[in-house]
């Protein structure tokens, strides 16, 4: 039976190593759309990903930042806008 928390639990390991280094990150994005395409490697694939696997490489890319707060999903309609990366 596959562990159906390993991803939470890398999360909330990211979560907390970018809490800890928050007083010394930029405000603004340090990457853009274009990077996250790049650094994803192309379209998504037609099959999953380790969850963990692709929670790690999210946060290896934004240097720790999974979302920003600059849109909320509740006021734009468009969640996706939250998501690494500037909209």
């Amino acid at each position: 039976m596959p562990n159906r928390t390993a991803a939470l639990d890398a999360a909330a390991q990211h979560a907390k190593a970018f809490l800890e280094t928050l007083d010394g990150r930029p405000v603004s994005a340090r990457v853009d759309a274009a990077d996250v395409r790049e650094a994803l490697g192309g379209p998504v694939p037609e099959h999953g990903e380790d969850p963990t696997a692709t929670i790690d490489a999210q946060t290896r890319l934004s240097g720790g930042q999974l979302c920003t707060q600059r849109v909320h999903p509740a006021k734009s309609g468009k969640p996706h806008e939250i998501c690494v990366g500037r909209s």
